[in-house]
């Protein structure tokens, strides 16, 4: 394995590649992390949410109670005063370990078999027992996410915003003419502020803007175009308008919105 650390100017997380060849069968790789204090859970990037975990998880009499749990774009553990955030690209599992004091993320693991016939963590097979050999990951590989150290919890340290540059790059385009060209120090652009944008696309000629809001607290969704508020109408899941939107837009607790706007 080879691991290069990487800060740019500018960025408030350190950037971690791992390049790993995996010769081995049958294991699991993690990265782990000392907490800066000791914590009671986790704050994990869901799909539309922020989820809340502890460190234990309900067990039962047909499984194990595993402590792993998953998440979309970043996992944050904090005590409210100081905290430690990983966001990454597709290394979806972690545990929080050893009482609280350390962050263990899954960087591959390594099986034979969709189930096995006898397990230690349950009773029953959860599956069938089929070999699949692909899962070994018998090749080269390459993980990548940032290590983010901060103040407060994951919404002070705003994860999302971080998450967002650290997963979607800069796109650079090269610009036609002569270099004396007078040139506008901007163009036109959307911003979007106090939600999550989930997606924007064109659709039938208009703009579809989809946002929720990822606090436990009520936020105001603002879209507007070159410091202009920017109106349209909200629709439902089906396109279906079910109100005016007019740029502003109060969101309750974790509400998801969709939002046609005016071309």
């Amino acid at each position: 394995m080879v691991t290069t650390l990487e800060l740019r100017v500018g960025e408030q997380f350190v950037r971690v590649t791992h390049d790993i060849d995996n010769r081995a069968r049958d294991h699991r790789v993690r990265a782990h992390f000392p907490l800066p204090k000791r914590v009671s859970g986790s704050s994990a990037d869901c799909a539309f949410a922020v989820v809340e975990r502890g460190l234990e998880t309900e067990g039962g009499p047909h499984e194990y109670a595993l402590p792993t749990w998953v998440s979309r774009r970043f996992v944050d553990c904090s005590d409210g005063a100081q905290g430690l955030g990983l966001v990454h690209d597709g290394l979806l599992e972690y545990e929080v370990v050893n009482d609280g004091t350390e962050l263990a993320l899954t960087l591959l693991r390594s099986v034979g078999y969709l189930s096995r016939s006898e397990m230690k963590l349950r009773p029953n097979p959860a599956g069938p027992l089929l070999p699949v050999e692909g899962a070994q990951l018998q090749k080269r590989l390459q993980m990548q996410y940032c290590v983010v150290a901060h103040s407060g919890d994951w919404v002070s340290a705003d994860m999302n915003s971080i998450a967002d540059r650290f997963l979607i790059p800069l796109e650079t385009a090269s610009a036609t003419g002569s270099a004396s060209a007078d040139r506008e120090a901007t163009g036109s652009a959307l911003q979007v502020t106090g939600a999550v944008v989930s997606t924007l696309r064109r659709e039938g000629g208009a703009l579809i803007l989809r946002a929720f809001n990822p606090l436990k607290t009520p936020a105001l969704l603002e879209v507007s175009v070159s410091e202009r508020p920017i109106q349209g109408e909200v629709v439902d899941l089906i396109g279906e308008a079910l109100a005016p939107f007019t740029g502003a837009l109060a969101l309750r607790p974790n509400e998801i919105v969709t939002v046609r706007l005016a071309d």
